[in-house]
């Protein structure tokens, strides 16, 4: 009998270098049973695709223009959830929590939803 597995969709800006997705290309990596990711981008392309791909890690994309209007997305991600049906949600940085946020109500009723912002403060 084949068990269960939990989907875990990321959902980022772009993977564009940085920190936020410098940390989601490892967090990704982590060998762990059970457990599938699939990887959501705003913006489509980044220096990092290549190296999350190369870990088996599927990634779709919303296909949003850099610098579009995140709420354009908030149409988009909808579909893509209700078609996905993820155990878990999880957003990286400004833009992709407030995406996140509005499309809460099209995951199924057991899903959760998780936000992030990872960055540095300068002086």
């Amino acid at each position: 009998m084949k068990s269960a597995s939990t989907l875990v969709v990321h959902l980022i800006g772009s993977l564009d270098m940085g920190g936020a997705e410098t940390m989601l290309s490892k967090l990704v990596a982590v060998p762990s049973d059970g457990i599938r990711h699939i990887v959501v981008t705003i913006a489509p392309g980044g220096v990092l695709e290549d190296r999350v791909k190369a870990l088996g890690v599927q990634i779709l994309s919303l296909g949003l223009r850099r610098g579009a209007p995140p709420v354009q997305a908030s149409w988009r991600l909808p579909r893509l959830l209700f078609r996905l049906r993820p155990d878990v949600l999880q957003s990286w940085m400004y833009n992709s929590n407030i995406v996140g946020a509005c499309s809460r109500w099209s995951l199924p009723r057991h899903a959760r939803s998780f936000w992030g912002i990872r960055q540095s403060l300068y002086d």
